[in-house]
Parts: structure tokens; C-alpha cells; sequence
């Protein structure tokens, strides 16, 4: 809890992620989606990369009062944010809205009950890249080749440095 006694954004998305897990494993999760903010746009406004099947869709996301003004301060969507959005029925650009966050603990719960794509997980902001299905890796290659080891007792080529 928040040392002041407010609510954070895990006591106030928890009840709403928990239904989606177990809809989750009912296989009942139509109009709702797993995203993950790749910009923030104002006007309570993001833009957010989820998957409908193989297809990689970007789209624009509204944010609800219950998320801004006062209380965002205990559920900040930034980007890199995890959401959990929603189909509203409306078409244009109200058509989705987000409907809770989702904390790093709850997103592994997640992908073990049903696993999500790697360009929603990936930490790439290209469009063209993200709609094509090619991220990036994240993170460094390493030679895991064995090394060289050379002994210690013999003198130092400076030539060779």
C-alpha cells in the first residue's frame, strides 16, 4: 500500500487483471488486449503496439479519467507501460481504451497461462518493423567462444597491444 494510505495502480488494476487471467484460461478474452506503450500523445491519449492474431497492429489508445488528473501520480502510463485495452464499439479514434496496468509480477503471470507475442514484448518503436513482424533482439551479442588463454609468466609483446 502507499505509505500515505492512497490506493497505487496495483490495488486499483488488480481486480480487473485477475478477471483477465481467468478469462484467460476460459479462452474468453475477445475485445480485450495485452499492450504495451510505445508513445505518449496527450490529451490523455497513448499510442500503443498490441497482436490480434499473427497481425501486429499500432493504434492510438484513450486513457480514462480514472487514470489521469490526481491519480496518475499512482498509476503513471509511460512509455514501456504494460496495458490491458479494450474494444469500446466505436469506430475512429475512440475505438480502444485502456482499461488497467499491469505490473511485471501479473505480465509473467501472463505469459505463462498463454504466451505473448514478441513484438509486444520486444522494446522496438518502429512501426514498419513492428507491423512487419521483424523486432530486434533486445540486448548484446557475446562470443561464447572458449577464450585464449595465454601464461602469465611470459613478457608482454608491446607490438602486439
Amino acid at each position: 500500500m502507499h505509505p500515505h494510505g492512497k490506493k497505487t495502480f496495483t490495488n486499483k488494476s488488480d481486480p480487473i487483471v485477475r478477471n483477465y487471467i481467468e478469462d484467460l484460461r476460459k479462452d474468453d478474452t475477445d475485445h480485450v488486449h495485452l499492450a504495451r506503450c510505445l508513445k505518449r500523445l496527450g490529451d490523455g491519449r497513448v499510442e500503443v503496439v498490441y497482436c490480434i492474431g499473427e497481425k501486429g497492429v499500432i493504434a492510438q489508445v484513450i486513457i480514462p479519467g480514472r487514470f489521469r488528473g490526481r491519480a496518475k501520480h499512482s498509476s503513471f502510463v509511460d512509455v514501456g507501460s504494460y496495458l490491458l485495452i479494450g474494444e469500446t464499439g466505436v469506430s475512429g479514434p475512440a475505438s480502444l481504451e485502456m482499461i488497467a496496468l499491469i505490473s511485471d509480477l501479473q505480465l509473467e503471470t501472463i505469459n505463462k497461462i498463454s504466451p505473448i507475442d514478441k513484438r509486444v514484448l520486444s522494446k522496438e518503436n518502429d512501426k514498419e518493423a513492428i507491423e512487419a513482424g521483424k523486432t530486434n533482439e533486445d540486448g548484446f551479442e557475446f562470443d561464447r567462444s572458449a577464450p585464449v588463454v595465454e601464461e602469465k609468466n611470459q613478457p608482454v609483446n608491446i607490438d602486439d597491444i
